[in-house]
């Protein structure tokens, strides 16, 4: 039988349980609080069923949720997932806003509601279980959007033309351009932050294909006080590949790590897939950082910020669940982030972030909003540059689908960049990398043109086509070759051993020159290459060393011969001793043995 957990309404006031007993079709005589304790108890314990019967349509999902989830249901993701708010009971409940459902729901330590373990099995056998929450896709694309009149920074506006990117078809083109890039020593990235700088964007931007976001708006709508929406592949390419363990900064240029040796040499997309799982669990940059609007990121809010990944993951869980190659409206991806159980905050304490100045423009309860323009951001700025997914947009300016309505915002542009983010899709790609799918087929695309140049016996590189090169291929060039003419190169002994000295090899260099010359290597380049080789391997590298100069030669002698001294110091000249930096403890005992002593 039912044992029911009486003191779940022990914490009911009077006036409430009169409400709810009546609502169970018991006694009006019934008016002190134990006699009515007593009388609900036992209505629950013999007759569950005809209990719930009492209850409305929302409050039989609401417990069916929390029974089917181990006693817990998020508010947000009831509300998400039947459109309907979630009829909680809470600690201020009015007589006249009582539910059923605070007859099975208790606050726990956190002060959350939940059902206790006593009441789990019994709501089960008597509830069915929900449906799984399906995300709606949308048949086709609309040709333009036509503004909401929600907020009135700027009303009546034209219809915007809907501008798609289909990331998975130019991801492995655009990565290998910006990996060359970094093996070049051409992305520079700031000391604090590690984020490109503004001349590496514009570097990055001339590897883009096709070219950044369009996130401008038309000249006939634009005026002089308008903001730009600036950079977004051209940035986040410059992140993306740290995040991802294929470069790392040294002394302020990014440098390719081992994995980022090996992507560079072609599209494997077994190694891709284990560079985005390094992205979603990394958390040293948040898209967030990318809405500037948005302030005290960095001050009083950064310590209520929830870590990134924490938000990522829960994202791409959801992500699963879209079919494949189907759009979903960004409003609908949204929900269904939430519906299906996916849910993630933010910030704990929204108040800290506002807009302009803290004391008019903080957020407070903002209900949902950061965590969409967040997704906003992980969608357009990640996601889409790393092709796992598809979108479609229109310039954000003057939009506003969240915040619209807080304080400071009419004399802004956007709130970011990503506001015109419209619809979404789940690409092949994508599909394979987050485990939808076990295979992936490349979409086809007009095959990119390699063979850059002819590499001729006396070492010169003639560049084949009628364009000049673009700056990745220029910065594969700089690795081992010089500049002799519009058109011609010549490979150069000290390039290559520079680029050596900066940690590159000869198989990198192969490899650019196999894969873009159209007449392979001749054998007396070959030649050379491992004649080059041979002399940058002919000297180890160096270590630290001290410099000790010896009275006379026969003095220097004596302790470089010496059976213990000799183990620490090198002869360096006929009167000079050098000894490691390692080594100058055991030298000095060493010499203090045969009588001599380094003064201070």
């Amino acid at each position: 039988m039912l044992a029911y957990p009486k003191r779940i309404l022990e914490n009911l006031n009077v006036d409430v349980l009169k409400v709810l007993a009546r609502r169970m079709d018991l006694p009006k005589t019934l008016t002190r609080k134990g006699d009515l304790i007593e009388a609900m108890a036992r209505k629950v314990e013999n007759d569950l069923q005809g209990v719930l019967n009492f209850m409305s349509h929302a409050e039989r999902l609401l417990l069916a949720e929390a029974a089917f989830h181990e006693g817990r249901i998020s508010p947000r993701v009831f509300s998400s997932k039947y459109g309907i708010s979630a009829p909680l009971p809470n600690p201020w409940m009015r007589p006249d806003g009582a539910v059923l459902t605070a007859l099975m729901f208790e606050r726990n330590a956190l002060s959350l509601y939940e059902v206790p373990k006593e009441l789990i099995n019994a709501l089960q056998d008597s509830l069915p279980e929900p449906e799984p929450a399906k995300v709606k896709t949308v048949d086709s694309l609309p040709a333009s959007y036509a503004p909401s009149k929600r907020y009135s920074h700027s009303p009546n506006q034209p219809p915007r033309p809907l501008r798609v990117h289909e990331g998975e078809k130019a991801v492995f083109t655009e990565l290998r351009r910006v990996l060359r890039l970094v093996q070049g020593a051409k992305i520079k990235v700031t000391d604090k932050g590690r984020r490109p700088t503004d001349g590496a964007v514009r570097l990055i931007s001339t590897a883009l294909s096709p070219s950044d976001f369009d996130l401008k708006s038309p000249s006939e709508e634009t005026s002089k006080y308008e903001e730009s929406a600036g950079a977004v592949r051209a940035h986040a390419w410059g992140v993306l590949i740290q995040q991802c363990e294929w470069a790392k900064p040294r002394a302020g240029t990014l440098v390719l790590t081992e994995c980022g040796k090996k992507m560079l040499n072609g599209p494997d997309v077994s190694r891709y897939k284990d560079g985005v799982e390094a992205y979603l669990n990394n958390d040293d940059f948040d898209e967030l950082n990318r809405i500037e609007h948005i302030r005290g990121q960095s001050g009083n809010a950064k310590r209520y910020m929830t870590p990134p990944s924490e938000r990522k993951i829960p994202i791409v869980d959801s992500i699963f669940e879209w079919p494949v190659n189907q759009w979903v409206s960004l409003e609908e991806a949204n929900r269904f982030v939430f519906a299906s159980g996916n849910d993630f905050v933010v910030t704990e304490q929204p108040i800290n972030l506002y807009f302009c100045e803290f004391q008019y423009g903080h957020f407070g309860d903002i209900g949902g909003e950061l965590e969409k323009q967040y997704l906003r951001a992980l969608l357009m700025e990640s996601l889409a540059t790393l092709g796992l997914v598809d979108i479609a947009y229109v310039f954000p300016h003057q939009l506003w689908p969240e915040l619209g309505d807080r304080w400071g915002s009419d004399d802004m542009s956007f709130c970011s960049r990503y506001d015109g983010l419209l619809y979404v899709r789940l690409n092949g790609l994508g599909a394979f990398v987050f485990d939808v799918s076990d295979t992936w087929t490349p979409p086809v695309t007009a095959e990119e043109t390699r063979n850059l140049f002819a590499l001729l016996p006396n070492r010169e590189i003639a560049i084949t086509r009628s364009k000049k090169p673009s700056p990745d291929e220029i910065a594969g060039l700089e690795m081992c070759a010089i500049l002799k003419s519009d058109y011609v190169w010549e490979l150069s002994a000290h390039q290559i051993l520079t680029y050596f000295e900066s940690g590159g090899s000869m198989e990198e260099i192969t490899a650019f020159l196999t894969s873009n010359s159209s007449t392979g290597i001749p054998d007396t380049v070959e030649i050379f290459l491992r004649d080059v080789a041979k002399k940058a391997s002919a000297v180890d590298k160096g270590e630290e060393a001290l410099l000790f100069t010896v009275k006379d030669e026969a003095t220097a002698a004596l302790i470089a011969s010496d059976s213990d001294a000799r183990k620490h110091c090198f002869l360096a000249g006929s009167s000079r001793l050098a000894v490691p930096k390692r080594n100058e403890r055991a030298f000095r005992s060493a010499l203090k043995k045969l009588g001599y002593v380094i003064p201070s």
